[in-house]
Protein backbone atom coordinates (compact mmCIF):
# COMPACT_ATOMS: atom_id res chain seq x y z
CA UNK A 1 0.00 0.00 0.00
CA UNK A 2 1.03 3.60 -0.97
CA UNK A 3 0.31 6.25 2.00
CA UNK A 4 -2.64 8.48 0.70
CA UNK A 5 -4.06 11.80 1.86
CA UNK A 6 -8.02 11.64 2.55
CA UNK A 7 -9.96 8.94 1.71
CA UNK A 8 -7.74 7.53 -1.08
CA UNK A 9 -5.78 4.09 -1.10
CA UNK A 10 -3.02 3.23 -3.76
CA UNK A 11 -2.16 -0.30 -3.94
CA UNK A 12 0.20 -2.12 -6.25
CA UNK A 13 0.13 -5.21 -7.30
CA UNK A 14 1.58 -8.29 -9.24
CA UNK A 15 -0.44 -10.98 -10.29
CA UNK A 16 1.71 -14.14 -11.33
CA UNK A 17 0.76 -17.61 -11.60
CA UNK A 18 1.01 -20.30 -15.22
CA UNK A 19 -0.98 -19.47 -17.98
CA UNK A 20 -3.86 -22.37 -17.95
CA UNK A 21 -3.92 -24.82 -20.95
CA UNK A 22 -7.27 -24.56 -21.50
CA UNK A 23 -7.18 -20.37 -22.07
CA UNK A 24 -7.29 -20.00 -26.24
CA UNK A 25 -5.47 -17.80 -27.97
CA UNK A 26 -2.52 -18.01 -25.62
CA UNK A 27 1.01 -19.00 -26.78
CA UNK A 28 2.63 -19.30 -23.73
CA UNK A 29 0.53 -21.78 -21.83
CA UNK A 30 1.61 -23.53 -18.63
CA UNK A 31 4.37 -20.58 -18.45
CA UNK A 32 4.71 -17.99 -15.38
CA UNK A 33 3.40 -14.80 -16.15
CA UNK A 34 3.78 -11.87 -13.85
CA UNK A 35 1.39 -9.05 -14.84
CA UNK A 36 2.20 -5.63 -12.22
CA UNK A 37 -1.14 -4.28 -11.41
CA UNK A 38 -1.91 -0.35 -9.76
CA UNK A 39 -5.81 0.22 -7.48
CA UNK A 40 -7.02 3.22 -6.33
CA UNK A 41 -9.48 3.14 -3.91
CA UNK A 42 -11.88 5.90 -3.07
CA UNK A 43 -13.74 5.95 0.35
CA UNK A 44 -16.67 7.49 1.97
CA UNK A 45 -16.81 8.98 5.31
CA UNK A 46 -18.55 5.04 5.71
CA UNK A 47 -15.71 3.52 4.56
CA UNK A 48 -17.50 1.91 1.98
CA UNK A 49 -15.51 1.87 -1.50
CA UNK A 50 -17.19 4.34 -3.76
CA UNK A 51 -14.79 4.06 -6.48
CA UNK A 52 -12.01 1.59 -7.80
CA UNK A 53 -9.60 2.44 -10.59
CA UNK A 54 -7.58 -0.42 -11.83
CA UNK A 55 -4.77 -0.47 -14.00
CA UNK A 56 -1.95 -3.20 -15.11
CA UNK A 57 0.57 -3.78 -17.76
CA UNK A 58 -0.69 -5.05 -21.54
CA UNK A 59 3.08 -5.14 -22.74
CA UNK A 60 2.84 -8.62 -20.08
CA UNK A 61 -0.80 -9.07 -21.98
CA UNK A 62 0.41 -8.66 -24.87
CA UNK A 63 3.63 -11.23 -25.18
CA UNK A 64 1.34 -14.06 -24.07
CA UNK A 65 -0.90 -14.02 -26.97
CA UNK A 66 -0.66 -16.02 -29.91
CA UNK A 67 0.88 -14.34 -32.97
CA UNK A 68 -2.12 -13.44 -35.56
CA UNK A 69 0.79 -14.11 -38.52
Amino acid sequence: MIPTEGNTIVIQAEMSGPIPAEVPAIAKKGQDVHIPHCYILRFDANGKITRLDAYWDNTVLNSIQASAV
